[in-house]
């Protein structure tokens, strides 16, 4: 139908709009945080010798980017207080949006 293919369209661009707040968040992140990884010789961590303070990072970045994502569907009105709304959260799985190449 006609509003099932506007709904669709909709959450496409909400999608987007997601996974852009998702690439900023990270990007500042890891602006912010840029001093800890100075020193490692690639960009391929398993091949450094683990730091406690990485794992630290890493943990932060965790907790950080899930109130990011959270902060951000609230933002575009999917979810309200961690009740996702299930048809956008099966067309953010069909999506590529979210993926990281």
């Amino acid at each position: 139908s006609e509003q099932h293919h506007a709904t669709m369209a909709g959450q496409r661009q909400i999608i987007h709009l997601v996974a852009s707040e998702c690439d900023a968040f990270a990007e500042r992140f890891f602006a912010s945080h840029s001093q800890f990884f100075e020193d490692m010789k690639s960009c391929e961590a398993s091949q450094e010798e683990q730091r406690a303070e990485w794992f630290a990072i890493f943990k932060k970045f965790e907790e950080e980017a899930e109130l990011a994502i959270q902060n951000a569907l609230m933002l575009w009105g999917v979810i309200q207080a961690k009740n996702f709304e299930q048809d956008f959260v099966e067309a953010a799985q069909n999506s590529q949006a979210l993926d990281r190449s």
